[in-house]
């Protein structure tokens, strides 16, 4: 079939306008009989046209609107996916750094913090592991647990090994871990550099004579007490140092960081920056490991966003060579190591370790509360109180002052008795598992005008004297 062309005719294609024009015009009445016959499809009419009207405004404000305030985030957090969670609905990562590159022993984990989410209550934990703890490895042997991934990366690859490390993890924090990301020196580096540098309050002057350097030698590392601002060599210093102060100080400043770098991010916006979002991706993609999916990254990254920095807690284990927050390790005789420093349970088993985890995982609203406590001794036992205050202290709790009763009453019956004035619940519940033949009295109390403190405990007259 052969197609004739011919042009169109001026009037056609605007005959069939005139004709939907006219249609619409023939709703409205052209003169007062017909207003007076049609006057319900004159109103019908209006309404349909004050009604498109008005969707059609809608629909120009609403693009408006989000034309305004359109965030490029808002695309990247389109790809959130769902983390895995516990029981307790928590999410449970362990973050291991690495030197990494040419460094000295580029293998051996740096630093490690298992990190804990809760979705319901919004709480953040951190716990450092001390990385001269001496582990059993189940199937592997012993070793300090910072040489596990060295040791087994070889013969297993690199993802073995980190899912090894991380089930010893496991084992010390009590926790079940669903993700591992490890990270080098110049992955760290990347990241602060990309946010400018990070501010950090320094707590105490570190002046480090013997700090290594890239040619296997020592340098002078020092900085000044308070708000520092840090670039990316500094602040890597800042996060390895410890030859001025122990390696307990080292995991400290290393959660300090972490927060630092999550505070300047929000500050940068970074997650709203393509530009900064792809030299992020770049130095993950070039410096990090993980077993995390891309969509259950970005959900993390969601989190991070809108987390509260006040509901977070942090904690390191560290020895008992004083009596300090964390001190469940000692230092064994090095004969039986093989001459090497390392760390071991106290009593050989995890029962205290656990305890102190189970509070920073399961109930870090302890620590939220921070409750004042005053121990009092009523049991005419000479240092009772403060062995019990040795024993609570490690656990974290705030003991603000120890003294005798003086009310004269007997307290023979109990091995303490917990006066609370309120606001103190979660401290009252753990208190109550530590120190189990303990009760509480009229709880709570009316506080009174001069209370400096949260919680009373009253040792009774069976205390066993140590724990």
């Amino acid at each position: 079939m052969i197609f004739e062309q011919r042009p169109i005719g001026d009037n056609e294609l605007p005959s069939k306008k005139k004709k939907m024009i006219k249609k619409v015009l023939r709703l409205f009445p052209r003169n007062k009989e017909e207003f007076r016959t049609r006057k319900i499809s004159v109103l019908f009419a209006s309404a349909i046209m004050v009604l498109a009207i008005f969707f059609v405004f809608k629909i120009i404000s609403t693009a408006v609107f989000y034309t305004m305030n359109f965030s490029p985030g808002d695309i990247f957090f389109m790809f959130a996916g769902d983390v895995t969670k516990d029981e307790m609905y928590r999410t449970n990562v362990l973050a291991v750094g690495i030197g990494g590159g040419d460094h000295d022993a580029p293998d051996l984990t740096d630093s490690m913090i298992v990190v804990s989410y809760n979705h319901n209550t919004k709480i953040a934990s951190m716990l450092s592991i001390p990385r001269d703890l001496y582990v059993k490895i189940p199937g592997y042997g012993s070793s300090r647990i910072n040489k596990i991934y060295e040791n087994l990366k070889p013969e297993y690859g690199s993802a073995r090994a980190l899912e090894i490390l991380s089930d010893t993890a496991e084992q010390v924090s009590n926790l079940d871990i669903h993700y591992y990301m490890k990270v080098d020196f110049k992955g760290f580096k990347d990241v602060v550099d990309i946010l400018d540098g990070i501010d950090v309050d320094v707590k105490e002057t570190i002046h480090d004579e013997f700090y290594p350097n890239e040619n296997y030698g020592s340098e002078l590392f020092h900085i000044d007490a308070g708000l520092q601002h840090m670039d990316s060599e500094t602040a890597l210093k800042y996060a390895r140092s410890r030859h001025t102060t122990s390696d307990f100080d080292r995991a400290q400043r290393q959660q300090q960081l972490i927060m630092a770098i999550k505070e300047k991010a929000e500050d940068k916006k970074l997650l709203t920056s393509p530009m900064k979002l792809k030299k992020l991706w770049d130095a993950f993609n070039e410096n990090v490991e993980t077993n995390m999916a891309f969509t259950k990254m970005v959900s993390f990254a969601r989190i991070a966003k809108n987390f509260d920095t006040s509901r977070m807690v942090s904690k390191v284990l560290r020895d008992i060579e004083i009596v300090q927050e964390g001190g469940f390790l000692y230092t064994p005789e090095r004969e039986f190591y093989g001459g090497a420093f390392v760390l071991r349970p106290w009593g050989e088993t995890y029962k205290h370790v656990h305890e102190y985890t189970s509070m920073i995982f399961d109930t870090p609203e302890v620590y939220l509360e921070n409750a004042r406590i005053e121990i009092q001794n009523g049991s005419g036992i000479p240092g009772a109180a403060s062995s019990l205050m040795d024993y609570l202290i490690p656990y974290g709790f705030n003991i603000v002052r120890v003294n005798n009763t003086t009310n004269g009453k007997d307290y023979s019956e109990t091995n303490y008795s917990a006066i609370e004035y309120g606001g103190s619940s979660w401290t009252i519940q753990k208190l109550g598992e530590l120190l189990p033949k303990g009760r509480k009295l009229n709880t709570p109390q009316t506080r009174p005008s001069n209370a400096e403190v949260d919680i009373i405990i009253v040792i009774g007259k069976d205390f066993p004297g140590k724990y």
